[in-house]
C-alpha cells in the first residue's frame, strides 16, 4: 500500500502508520474479546458459587438471574469501553502530530 501524497517517502510512512494501525486494532480487539470470554467463563461461575455458598435462603432461579444481569452489565461495559477507546482517532498515536491528522483524514474516507 503506498500513498502517493506529498514529498516522496510520505505515502511510504502513511502505509506504515496505517499497517501499524492495524496491527495494533487486531491486538486490541482479541484482548477485548479474551476480557468477555473470561468475564463469561470464570467470573461468572465463581459469582454464582460465593452467592449461593452465602445466600443459602435465596432461590436458585433468581441467583442464576442476578448473575446472568451482572455478567451481561459487565461485558456490556467492557464492550462500551473498549469501542470507545479503539475507535477513538488518537488511539494509536499523538493527535497532534499532522502525520496523525492526515492519516485519521485518509482512512476516515
Amino acid at each position: 500500500m503506498v500513498f502517493p501524497i506529498g514529498n516522496p517517502g510520505q505515502g511510504n510512512a502513511l502505509a506504515a502508520r496505517y499497517a501499524g494501525k492495524e496491527v495494533k486494532m487486531a491486538a486490541a480487539k482479541s484482548l477485548v474479546n479474551q476480557s468477555l470470554t473470561t468475564v463469561k467463563e470464570v467470573v461468572t461461575p465463581a459469582l454464582a458459587q460465593v452467592v449461593i455458598n452465602n445466600s443459602p435462603n435465596i432461590p436458585p432461579q433468581n441467583i442464576q438471574r442476578a448473575v446472568n444481569y451482572s455478567t451481561n452489565s459487565t461485558q456490556n461495559s467492557i464492550q462500551r469501553a473498549a469501542n470507545r477507546s479503539i475507535e477513538s482517532p488518537h488511539f494509536f498515536g499523538d493527535p497532534n502530530s499532522s502525520i496523525s491528522r492526515t492519516t485519521d483524514w485518509l482512512f476516515r474516507r
